[in-house]
């Protein structure tokens, strides 16, 4: 398959240390009008990313994990401008205890569109042993948690004159996103366990 080839997009990678390993979760953005995407943007989107690792996606994952860089790339062949911050801000949950590297939770995106190819998701990148229970579904204060984690990110990228969406590979189009469902019960990402994959 050719590489994404729009040059009014952007992959946004956001990637944090554990121990030894390193996860990375992907997001796409756009400017809000739509336009092709300069440096200036790229550093724009970076801007943001960064807040929300810092003021909250950390909030949510224990100490262990160590915000390390967000890297932003046009997706254009033509003209793959890049831009990277450095982030060195572990996750600051208090309570409770580390879980194996697998567990997670899945954040769905959501268009207001019906289908798969209409949403979009992250994994997050460690759910602590206090936020769920033992039919492994999270708990209301967790999901409450992960819920404002992913609204703060809609919100400050549209206060930003930005959109986070939802790329669309096979033919290089995008769909904006308007929301999002956290999935109640806990998901695995074997490839997250130490030699399974990193």
């Amino acid at each position: 398959m050719p590489a994404p080839n729009n040059p009014a997009t952007a992959r946004i990678a956001l990637s944090v240390i554990r121990d030894v390993r390193t996860f990375v979760n992907t997001f796409h953005c756009a400017r809000a009008d739509n336009l092709p995407l300069n440096l200036a943007d790229l550093q724009n989107m970076n801007a943001v990313f960064a807040d929300w690792w810092l003021n909250s996606y950390r909030h949510a994952v224990k100490s262990n994990i160590v915000g390390s860089s967000i890297v932003a790339t046009k997706q254009d062949p033509a003209s793959p401008i890049q831009d990277t911050v450095f982030l060195a801000a572990p996750g600051d949950y208090g309570p409770a205890s580390v879980d194996p590297g697998n567990v997670t939770a899945a954040v769905s995106w959501r268009s207001g569109l019906a289908g798969r190819k209409f949403r979009g998701r992250f994994f997050d990148f460690g759910v602590p042993s206090d936020a769920f229970n033992s039919t492994d579904a999270m708990t209301g204060g967790y999901i409450t948690l992960l819920t404002s984690i992913g609204n703060y990110l809609i919100t400050h990228l549209v206060a930003a004159n930005l959109k986070p969406i939802i790329f669309h590979r096979a033919d290089d189009t995008y769909t904006t996103i308007t929301g999002l469902v956290v999935d109640q019960l806990l998901d695995s990402m074997r490839r997250r366990l130490a030699s399974r994959g990193i």
